[in-house]
């Protein structure tokens, strides 16, 4: 991987986005087409989050729109960049903004900042249960249960498709991938049994709160367990349970 991706990529995850722009410059003036646009790409995504986070909603949106043009030909990655998940990512947290009119300040920035994943040449070595794990779920309607990952659970959407045999969502949960399905046009829906997922939080109290805030139907509060953790739980729209814990201290 080229090193100076691989710092711009490092100082990117620990928020010094003008250290990660300074980081590609030298390399992004001296290379050639087709590295030269998506080097640019990754340094406006750089200055698009530099941007809103100086409180500069009008250069945050035109950077995060030129970062969107320069790597889109770049899908599904490029010299170790997931590309697919940084578009999720960044289209996941300037959505509030873009909601707003032209000219408008940023809002309070959502929970995650982006992150870039790298794809090193080990993980392509690797054992297979070592590599991505996707949880495939079936949909009754496919555009809530995506809402009710995305938007509600705040999980990153880094891919969706459509096709004669239906549609699809990838969003990313931590090291994993939850893949929504629509049902298949020749198939009726059938309610899963005995499926569900858990997900691990700093601080499962604050989800709590900020899940209730949010409008989510959270029958229960959370509650010390006697193997050592703090949870509670709620539904999908398709009634698989999902359970948020934290390790009790």
């Amino acid at each position: 991987m080229n090193p100076a991706v691989r710092e711009w990529a490092r100082l990117f995850n620990e928020g010094s986005y003008f250290e990660a722009h300074e980081a590609l410059e030298a390399e992004w003036l001296r290379a050639a087409e087709p590295e030269k646009t998506f080097l640019k790409g990754l340094i406006h995504a750089a200055v698009a989050l530099l941007q809103y986070r100086r409180g500069n909603g009008h250069g945050a949106r035109v950077k995060y729109g030129s970062f969107r043009r320069y790597v889109d030909p770049y899908l599904p990655g490029r010299g170790g960049v997931d590309v697919a998940d940084l578009l999720g990512e960044m289209d996941r947290f300037f959505a509030p903004l873009l909601a707003l009119p032209e000219g408008s300040a940023p809002p309070a920035p959502p929970a995650a900042w982006p992150v870039v994943q790298i794809d090193d040449e080990e993980v392509s070595r690797a054992p297979v249960f070592e590599q991505q794990f996707y949880m495939i779920l079936t949909a009754r309607d496919l555009d809530e249960t995506v809402a009710f990952y995305r938007d509600l659970l705040e999980m990153p959407q880094v891919h969706s498709w459509s096709g004669p045999t239906g549609r699809g969502s990838m969003l990313r949960a931590a090291t994993g991938i939850v893949e929504v399905w629509s049902v298949p046009p020749d198939e009726q829906f059938s309610p899963p049994r005995g499926i569900g997922m858990a997900v691990q939080v700093p601080d499962v109290d604050s989800w709590h709160a900020r899940l209730q805030e949010k409008g989510a139907a959270v029958p229960e509060a959370p509650a010390d367990q006697p193997w050592g953790q703090r949870l509670f739980s709620l539904t999908d729209p398709n009634g698989v349970l999902v359970i948020f814990f934290s390790p009790v201290v």
